[in-house]
């Protein structure tokens, strides 16, 4: 048994506080133009004639400061997020390239259209403010003027902010980053019980369907105990085919292995019920090794209470339970070497018993 020493604890303690966020959360602050327009004017029409003020045109020149003030408030908001996902951490702009249209560069291109808008803005508010001061007399009519154009300026970025909110549905599923967490990535074939497999190590309830490709987003249970916690994730269904022609979800399983993946599972079927033959399911395991050759894999059979085929694997049902607690149990051990490697120096690698 390995002993942990007080550096382990302490950087286990530290984990929460280097967590990634995902950069993605905030793009939920992009507001619709219809509700900015909403927005803008309630608060500009709030604003009433002060009858203490001689000088009439001084309210026009009000609303004007105020319409660009509040916009630029808005806009500055959204630069926080800006900045947040262009040093976005490389998982993210993987996942960006094939969850946003256009990709990543795209994403960003569209977030600095909406920026540049609040620039053009307080150019307006300033030429309108000095055309008021020098003609006090048509004060409200250069206040038509610039609504009109300000709303244009705001409204050509319509499509623009439909499009990113859009696409905060699909990006916001992307899980944060636990760089101190071991963290095991399930993959396998599609409906070959990878869903159950996490439901029943976790304790995690899951959408199990009763067909392929039922998990469709990057589900995320956990294996505590009183020392260190182990993050698995449940991916898609992976198929044996070059990734550039993989779905979506495909090359969402891919990225986990890629970037955030510390160990992999590979779940096996024997029965072949799940419509992939045994040498199917096997050149998608070459497939990973090859693509990931540093990559530890511990390969498990599943649907043990039907059918066993191997004495040096393990084997587990997700229907009876056999096999889960020794496979958990086993997760726990390497868990436990990779989190002495990284806090105490430990050894290089996990060793598996189970390959």
């Amino acid at each position: 048994m390995i002993k942990f020493f007080g550096s382990l604890k302490d950087g286990f303690a530290m984990e929460s506080k280097n967590k990634i966020p995902n950069p993605f959360r905030d793009l939920s602050k992009v507001s619709l133009f219809e509700e900015i327009e909403k927005w803008l004017f309630n608060k500009i029409a709030s604003i009433s004639f002060d009858a203490s003020v001689k000088s009439a045109f001084l309210l026009p020149i009000k609303k004007i400061k105020l319409f660009s003030s509040l916009y630029s408030s808005k806009i500055f908001e959204l630069k926080k997020v800006y900045l947040q996902i262009k040093n976005a951490h490389p998982f993210y702009v993987g996942a960006c390239e094939f969850l946003y249209e256009g990709g990543f560069g795209c994403l960003i291109n569209d977030l600095e259209k909406i920026l540049q808008s609040e620039r053009k803005i307080r150019i307006l508010a300033r030429n309108y403010i000095k055309a008021i001061i020098k003609e006090k007399t048509k004060s409200n009519i250069f206040l038509k003027q610039f609504l009109g154009r300000a709303m244009y300026v705001i409204r050509k970025n319509s499509y623009t902010m439909h499009k990113l909110r859009e696409a905060h549905k699909k990006l916001n599923e992307l899980p944060d980053i636990e760089p101190n967490v071991f963290k095991v990535a399930v993959v396998g074939a599609p409906f070959v019980g990878k869903s159950s497999l996490v439901a029943n190590l976790t304790g995690k309830k899951l959408e199990i369907g009763k067909y392929p490709f039922t998990t469709k987003r990057i589900n995320i249970g956990r294996i505590s105990n009183e020392k260190f916690e182990i993050v698995v994730y449940d991916t898609p269904g992976i198929l044996d085919r070059p990734l550039e022609k993989g779905s979506v979800y495909e090359k969402k399983a891919y990225l986990i292995l890629k970037y955030l993946a510390d160990f992999v599972v590979f779940l096996i079927d024997p029965t072949e019920s799940a419509g992939y033959s045994l040498v199917y399911q096997n050149r998608i395991l070459s497939s990973i090794k090859k693509t990931m050759p540093t990559m530890p894999i511990l390969v498990v059979e599943t649907h043990a209470d039907l059918l066993q085929i191997s004495d040096n694997r393990f084997c587990i049902s997700n229907v009876t339970g056999f096999g889960l607690d020794d496979l958990k149990q086993e997760l726990i051990k390497i868990a436990e070497q990779w989190y002495y490697e990284k806090f105490s120096h430990g050894p290089s690698k996990p060793q598996l018993g189970h390959l």
